[in-house]
């Protein structure tokens, strides 16, 4: 059974076709996510949406003892919106092939400057 978006109450819909985590040679790690635009887009077509991971720290708070914890750390991915734009693709193989060209490109270009 497909899914239908076509209930006005939806502006727009979008399907994350796939995941992929690449870690590069130098330690940075990106999350893809390849998403099918469905509805509210001009074409129904595929782009990859890049994350890189990032620690943040701080002191939580136990609510109930009104206590602060020790300091604590979580990783969390940031949208990463310095890469070139993957979209308009047929298909999410191709899209997921564009975003791994451009960051195999840009780990070149950022250990072997000219």
């Amino acid at each position: 059974m497909a899914t239908d978006y076509n209930n006005p109450a939806f502006d727009y819909a979008y399907e994350i076709e796939k995941t992929v985590e690449v870690s590069l040679a130098d330690g940075l790690t990106y999350r893809l996510e390849i998403v099918h635009r469905i509805k509210g887009y001009a074409r129904k077509d595929y782009e990859v949406r890049y994350y890189t991971q990032h620690s943040v720290s701080g002191t939580a708070t136990d609510i109930r003892s009104q206590v602060a914890a020790p300091s604590t750390g979580v990783d969390v991915w940031v949208r990463d919106m310095s890469l070139p734009s993957v979209d308009g693709m047929e298909s999410a193989e191709l899209a997921l092939e564009s975003a791994l060209y451009w960051l195999a490109d840009r780990y070149e270009h950022r250990n072997n400057p000219q």
